[in-house]
């Protein structure tokens, strides 16, 4: 990532070290990852808009350089503590918030309890809650996935060796295409992402995401009166259209848009369309309203 930023850390409500990451600047956009991407997942993102805007993200508790708490305190209400400790670290006031797949329901949570920080709300690729129960294109989904999770806490050592050695292999990234999970290979940021992604603590992984499958903000969606921007990927087997087709139809207001082709991915795989349709979303709704 060619974009110069600072990496700071603060401490949580419950003692958890969170290390977050700054660009400086003004006008604030503030990035929620997808569960098991790191800030430079948002590479072409932060790209295009670090001149103009300062950018805030930060490692999830449990992940990355972020520490690892009590399983208990990993929910998606204790994530959005912890941003909201970082705005009030950095004296952020109101801001645009981005969020991808599992930063979908973070930023959601948050903009409930409190509106009065939120410009707008940028939303890739991900559910207002439970997402289990739409993934894969299955309701059977609702049942598999908690096992699958569970299964991936008990055995997270030979599961962390086998993936290790299976991103190892020659051509891996594109027999990972070839399962439609990503739309194209070969790029170097999905590269250091698996690179990454392969080190994490797999019973911490598997409890977080047993969490966000539980969190459910759908019931509350009225109540957003900001701005919304949501994009959705045809090829996306995690949050499918129609799951973003329901958040539209409730927020208040809401524009959806739809990327044909892309997958859950779809920030590394088509960033200048999507920078562009938000460009013109920021414009027309944030920046000159």
């Amino acid at each position: 990532m060619d974009t110069h930023f600072d990496v700071k850390d603060l401490r949580a409500y419950d003692g958890t070290k969170i290390v977050y990451q700054d660009t400086g600047g003004d006008d604030p956009i503030v990035l929620a990852n997808g569960l098991g991407g790191a800030f430079e997942a948002w590479s072409y993102l932060v790209k295009h808009f670090a001149e103009r805007h300062r950018i805030l993200s930060w490692d999830y508790r449990g992940l990355f350089q972020s520490g690892r708490p009590d399983f208990s305190r990993l929910t998606i209400p204790d994530h959005v503590d912890d941003l909201t400790r970082i705005l009030d670290r950095e004296n952020v006031d109101r801001a645009v918030f981005f969020g991808w797949s599992m930063g979908t329901q973070v930023i959601l949570e948050h903009a409930l309890r409190r509106p009065d920080r939120v410009r707008a709300l940028v939303l890739l690729c991900g559910a207002a809650g439970r997402p289990f129960d739409t993934a894969l294109h299955t309701s059977t989904s609702r049942y598999t996935m908690p096992v699958l999770f569970n299964a991936m806490k008990a055995l997270k050592k030979p599961y962390g060796a086998f993936l290790k050695f299976a991103t190892r292999l020659p051509y891996s990234l594109e027999l990972l295409t070839a399962t439609g999970l990503f739309w194209r290979a070969g790029s170097d940021v999905i590269r250091g992402m698996v690179d990454e992604y392969v080190q994490l603590e797999w019973d911490t992984y598997g409890q977080i995401m047993l969490e966000l499958g539980r969190h459910d903000a759908r019931p509350y969606l009225r109540e957003i009166r900001v701005p919304v921007f949501i994009i959705a990927a045809t090829r996306d087997f995690f949050t499918p259209v129609k799951t973003a087709e329901h958040m539209a139809h409730v927020l208040p207001d809401a524009e959806l848009k739809i990327l044909n082709g892309a997958t859950h991915y779809a920030p590394l795989e088509a960033p200048d369309e999507i920078n562009a349709m938000v460009d013109d979303f920021l414009a027309r709704k944030v920046l000159n309203a």
